[in-house]
Protein backbone atom coordinates (compact mmCIF):
# COMPACT_ATOMS: atom_id res chain seq x y z
CA UNK A 1 0.00 0.00 0.00
CA UNK A 2 1.46 3.41 -1.11
CA UNK A 3 1.92 5.52 2.41
CA UNK A 4 -0.09 8.54 2.37
CA UNK A 5 1.70 12.44 2.40
CA UNK A 6 0.60 12.64 6.32
CA UNK A 7 2.55 9.09 6.75
CA UNK A 8 5.12 10.20 4.77
CA UNK A 9 5.62 13.65 6.61
CA UNK A 10 5.02 11.70 10.27
CA UNK A 11 8.35 9.24 9.22
CA UNK A 12 10.34 12.03 8.37
CA UNK A 13 9.45 14.00 11.57
CA UNK A 14 10.44 11.21 13.84
CA UNK A 15 13.73 10.74 11.75
CA UNK A 16 14.91 14.44 12.70
CA UNK A 17 13.94 13.51 15.84
CA UNK A 18 15.82 10.25 15.89
CA UNK A 19 19.14 11.12 13.90
CA UNK A 20 19.44 15.06 14.09
CA UNK A 21 21.87 16.34 16.88
CA UNK A 22 19.34 19.76 16.88
CA UNK A 23 16.03 18.65 15.99
CA UNK A 24 14.57 21.86 16.94
CA UNK A 25 16.50 23.40 14.68
CA UNK A 26 15.88 21.37 11.58
CA UNK A 27 13.53 22.94 8.92
CA UNK A 28 11.74 20.53 6.57
CA UNK A 29 11.74 22.09 2.75
CA UNK A 30 8.74 19.92 0.52
CA UNK A 31 10.02 20.11 -3.01
CA UNK A 32 6.88 21.00 -4.97
CA UNK A 33 8.56 21.03 -8.55
CA UNK A 34 5.92 19.30 -11.20
CA UNK A 35 3.30 18.86 -8.44
CA UNK A 36 0.10 20.51 -9.02
CA UNK A 37 -1.12 23.43 -6.48
CA UNK A 38 -3.85 20.76 -5.17
CA UNK A 39 -0.87 19.18 -3.63
CA UNK A 40 1.21 21.96 -2.60
CA UNK A 41 -2.00 22.92 -0.75
CA UNK A 42 -2.57 20.03 1.05
CA UNK A 43 1.13 20.14 2.32
CA UNK A 44 0.18 23.47 3.92
CA UNK A 45 -2.60 21.67 5.13
CA UNK A 46 -0.80 19.24 7.12
CA UNK A 47 1.40 22.19 8.82
CA UNK A 48 4.39 22.29 6.10
CA UNK A 49 5.14 25.97 5.76
CA UNK A 50 8.62 26.13 3.81
CA UNK A 51 8.00 25.15 0.15
CA UNK A 52 10.95 24.64 -2.35
CA UNK A 53 10.70 25.09 -6.09
CA UNK A 54 13.49 24.77 -8.61
CA UNK A 55 11.87 26.55 -12.09
CA UNK A 56 10.92 30.49 -11.51
CA UNK A 57 8.30 30.05 -14.14
CA UNK A 58 6.60 26.94 -12.78
CA UNK A 59 6.81 28.30 -9.74
CA UNK A 60 5.31 31.79 -10.45
CA UNK A 61 2.30 29.91 -12.75
CA UNK A 62 1.34 28.10 -9.48
CA UNK A 63 2.03 31.36 -7.06
CA UNK A 64 -0.73 32.66 -9.44
CA UNK A 65 -3.12 30.28 -8.88
CA UNK A 66 -2.40 30.16 -5.46
CA UNK A 67 -0.18 32.38 -3.01
CA UNK A 68 -0.50 29.86 -0.72
CA UNK A 69 -0.41 32.78 2.06
CA UNK A 70 1.79 32.56 5.11
CA UNK A 71 4.51 30.06 3.29
CA UNK A 72 8.00 30.24 2.67
CA UNK A 73 8.78 30.20 -0.52
CA UNK A 74 12.45 28.56 -1.39
CA UNK A 75 13.95 28.53 -5.01
CA UNK A 76 16.93 25.74 -5.07
CA UNK A 77 17.15 25.69 -8.73
CA UNK A 78 19.90 27.05 -10.88
CA UNK A 79 19.26 30.68 -10.84
CA UNK A 80 19.68 32.70 -14.46
CA UNK A 81 20.78 36.15 -14.08
CA UNK A 82 17.45 37.08 -15.88
CA UNK A 83 15.19 35.88 -13.49
CA UNK A 84 16.98 37.57 -10.39
CA UNK A 85 14.23 40.52 -10.28
CA UNK A 86 11.55 37.30 -10.35
CA UNK A 87 13.73 35.55 -7.56
CA UNK A 88 13.68 38.70 -5.39
CA UNK A 89 9.81 40.00 -5.84
CA UNK A 90 8.08 36.15 -4.74
CA UNK A 91 10.81 34.26 -2.87
CA UNK A 92 12.20 34.16 1.04
CA UNK A 93 15.21 31.44 0.09
CA UNK A 94 17.79 31.07 -2.54
CA UNK A 95 19.82 27.82 -1.69
CA UNK A 96 22.14 27.97 -4.69
CA UNK A 97 24.48 31.22 -5.14
CA UNK A 98 27.55 30.47 -6.86
CA UNK A 99 28.47 33.47 -9.08
CA UNK A 100 29.64 37.10 -8.00
CA UNK A 101 27.16 38.03 -11.15
CA UNK A 102 24.06 36.93 -9.61
CA UNK A 103 25.26 38.04 -5.93
CA UNK A 104 25.47 41.48 -7.79
CA UNK A 105 22.34 41.68 -9.26
CA UNK A 106 20.68 40.33 -5.97
CA UNK A 107 22.97 43.58 -3.72
CA UNK A 108 21.74 45.78 -6.66
CA UNK A 109 17.74 44.97 -5.67
CA UNK A 110 18.80 46.07 -2.09
CA UNK A 111 16.55 42.62 -1.48
CA UNK A 112 16.35 41.04 2.20
CA UNK A 113 16.05 37.39 0.43
CA UNK A 114 18.14 34.84 2.43
CA UNK A 115 21.16 33.21 0.72
CA UNK A 116 22.88 29.68 1.54
CA UNK A 117 26.13 29.70 -0.98
CA UNK A 118 26.09 26.53 -2.73
CA UNK A 119 28.92 24.30 -2.59
CA UNK A 120 29.89 21.29 -4.70
CA UNK A 121 31.35 18.92 -1.93
CA UNK A 122 31.30 15.35 -4.32
CA UNK A 123 33.23 17.02 -7.02
CA UNK A 124 30.90 15.63 -9.47
CA UNK A 125 31.10 17.75 -12.50
CA UNK A 126 27.40 17.34 -13.39
CA UNK A 127 26.60 19.18 -10.40
CA UNK A 128 26.64 23.04 -9.68
CA UNK A 129 28.16 24.90 -6.95
CA UNK A 130 31.60 26.52 -5.69
CA UNK A 131 34.47 24.01 -5.55
CA UNK A 132 34.83 23.67 -1.65
CA UNK A 133 38.77 25.69 -2.14
CA UNK A 134 37.16 28.52 -3.57
CA UNK A 135 34.27 29.58 -0.61
CA UNK A 136 36.45 31.26 1.34
CA UNK A 137 37.82 33.77 -1.45
CA UNK A 138 33.96 33.85 -2.52
CA UNK A 139 33.11 35.01 0.49
CA UNK A 140 35.51 37.30 0.69
CA UNK A 141 34.58 39.04 -2.67
CA UNK A 142 30.97 38.58 -1.49
CA UNK A 143 31.82 41.11 1.91
CA UNK A 144 33.73 43.42 -0.34
CA UNK A 145 30.97 43.96 -2.91
CA UNK A 146 27.68 42.97 -1.62
CA UNK A 147 28.29 43.63 2.21
CA UNK A 148 24.28 43.77 2.79
CA UNK A 149 23.36 40.35 0.89
CA UNK A 150 21.20 38.55 3.69
CA UNK A 151 24.39 34.36 3.83
CA UNK A 152 23.02 32.54 6.29
CA UNK A 153 25.02 29.35 5.14
CA UNK A 154 26.04 26.84 2.76
CA UNK A 155 23.58 24.00 0.48
CA UNK A 156 25.13 21.15 -0.85
CA UNK A 157 23.74 17.75 -2.88
CA UNK A 158 24.70 14.53 -1.52
CA UNK A 159 26.69 12.35 -4.80
CA UNK A 160 25.15 9.99 -6.69
CA UNK A 161 26.21 6.67 -5.14
CA UNK A 162 24.72 4.06 -3.31
CA UNK A 163 28.25 4.13 -1.15
CA UNK A 164 27.29 5.72 2.36
CA UNK A 165 30.87 7.11 3.15
CA UNK A 166 31.08 9.19 0.01
CA UNK A 167 27.58 10.88 0.85
CA UNK A 168 28.90 11.24 4.86
CA UNK A 169 32.24 13.09 2.97
CA UNK A 170 30.35 15.08 0.77
CA UNK A 171 28.02 16.49 3.82
CA UNK A 172 30.57 16.59 6.58
CA UNK A 173 33.14 18.49 4.44
CA UNK A 174 30.34 21.36 3.97
CA UNK A 175 30.14 21.25 7.77
CA UNK A 176 34.02 21.69 8.28
CA UNK A 177 33.65 24.29 5.47
CA UNK A 178 31.10 26.13 7.52
CA UNK A 179 32.91 25.85 10.62
CA UNK A 180 35.77 27.71 9.21
CA UNK A 181 33.86 30.07 7.51
CA UNK A 182 32.10 31.25 10.89
CA UNK A 183 35.34 33.69 11.77
CA UNK A 184 33.73 35.64 8.61
CA UNK A 185 30.03 36.18 9.89
CA UNK A 186 29.19 39.74 10.47
CA UNK A 187 25.38 41.34 10.88
CA UNK A 188 24.18 39.85 7.56
CA UNK A 189 26.77 37.01 7.13
CA UNK A 190 25.91 33.80 9.06
CA UNK A 191 26.97 30.26 7.94
CA UNK A 192 24.58 28.46 10.58
CA UNK A 193 22.14 26.86 7.91
CA UNK A 194 23.16 23.66 6.35
CA UNK A 195 21.15 22.96 3.44
CA UNK A 196 22.13 19.39 2.51
CA UNK A 197 19.98 16.25 2.62
CA UNK A 198 17.31 15.07 -0.10
CA UNK A 199 14.93 11.96 -0.62
CA UNK A 200 17.37 9.44 -0.73
CA UNK A 201 19.80 10.50 1.70
CA UNK A 202 18.79 12.92 3.51
CA UNK A 203 19.09 10.49 7.09
CA UNK A 204 23.08 10.57 6.85
CA UNK A 205 22.61 14.55 6.22
CA UNK A 206 20.80 15.19 9.57
CA UNK A 207 23.62 13.05 11.16
CA UNK A 208 26.01 14.86 9.34
CA UNK A 209 24.31 18.08 11.09
CA UNK A 210 21.67 19.20 8.47
CA UNK A 211 19.76 22.34 9.45
CA UNK A 212 17.60 22.16 5.98
CA UNK A 213 16.06 19.32 4.03
CA UNK A 214 15.10 19.47 0.55
CA UNK A 215 13.00 16.80 -0.01
CA UNK A 216 9.96 15.49 -2.87
CA UNK A 217 9.12 12.56 -4.12
CA UNK A 218 10.03 10.90 0.09
CA UNK A 219 7.09 13.05 0.76
CA UNK A 220 4.66 12.97 -2.07
CA UNK A 221 5.77 9.74 -3.81
CA UNK A 222 6.74 10.10 -8.21
CA UNK A 223 6.74 13.35 -9.74
CA UNK A 224 3.96 13.44 -12.67
CA UNK A 225 5.84 12.62 -15.64
CA UNK A 226 3.26 15.01 -18.42
CA UNK A 227 4.99 17.61 -16.91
Amino acid sequence: MIPTLEENLNRIKADIHRLSPHPDKVTLVAVTKRFPVSVMQQAVNLGIDNLGESRIQEALEKFEKDPLSGVIRHFIGVLQSNKVQKLVDHFHWLHSLDHIKIARKIYEKESSINICIQVNTSGEKTKSGLRPESVQDFVKTLQKETPGLHIQGLMTMGPLTEDENKIRHAFRLLREIGDVLQTYETDTFSFREYSMGMSSDYRIALEEGATMLRIGQGLFGPRPENQ
